[in-house]
């Protein structure tokens, strides 16, 4: 059976834009503000590294941090990019492990840091902040599973697909034409990065993509013209 888009459009399983702190009492919220800290980072600046302790987690209050690890030959591969709302840093803190990859301001960006001890005592003490807790961490290890179900068993359209769907939920709106609208595009390189493909694979895919009329390009904006095309594009390939 043909999957709809409107399914993926409406699964939101892998975002951490969760409500995490909504079952804060006015009490822990006080105790929040008083334990974090903002902090402004410059774009392409590295707010953590591999190696660093995993003391903290943040949350970006504004702007989009870029979450990365390097290959022995230095080439980049991102896992994700998190915008306004989202948490990162937080698989370390709970393990009380270091960090394994790097996270860096991809434009001027402002979080909040939240050290371990005070995210501790929030989790001790409100079990619905700690649910949605777990949830942000599963929501993160459903994600990283299909990633590698998708690079051990799909095509670089259906991966391509997969991703472009994502980032119209995350950031897509409603284009006026019809289909919808990722309001934050990517470089293709930075795709690539994203589904582990090169750069020229990617932009053969997409113009083969927009050949097909089911994507369109609008300034920085990509539309996904026809979202019920993908749903072929969204299954390994055979």
């Amino acid at each position: 059976m043909e999957k709809r888009i409107e399914s993926f459009v409406e699964r939101h399983w892998y975002l951490d834009r969760i409500e995490v702190l909504k079952p804060l009492t006015a009490q822990e919220k006080a105790f929040f503000l008083e334990n974090t800290t903002r902090c402004r980072y410059s774009s392409g600046t590295c707010i953590f590294s591999p190696g660093d302790p995993g003391v903290s987690v943040y949350m970006v209050q504004e702007g989009k941090v870029k979450i990365y690890t390097l290959t022995e030959e230095g080439q980049e591969v991102a896992y994700w990019y998190c915008h306004s709302g989202e948490f990162f840093g937080l698989a370390e803190v709970c393990g009380e492990e270091a960090r394994t990859c790097f996270a860096e301001a991809v434009i001027d960006t402002a979080v909040v840091e939240i050290p371990h001890d005070c995210l501790k005592v929030l989790i001790g003490n409100n079990p619905l902040f700690a649910q949605q807790v777990i949830k942000v961490l599963g929501a993160r290890l459903r994600q990283a599973c299909d990633t590698i179900q998708e690079l051990a068993t799909a095509d670089v359209p259906s991966r391509l697909a997969h991703l472009l769907v994502k980032l119209a939920q995350i950031s897509g709106s409603p284009h006026p034409g019809g289909g919808l609208a990722i309001d934050d595009r990517l470089t293709h390189q930075e795709l690539a990065n994203m589904i582990g493909a090169s750069r020229q694979t990617v932009t053969e895919t997409l113009n083969r993509f927009k050949e097909e009329g089911i994507i369109a390009v609008e300034g920085r904006k990509l539309i996904l013209t026809k979202p019920e095309r993908f749903a072929h594009l969204l299954s390994p390939a055979a």
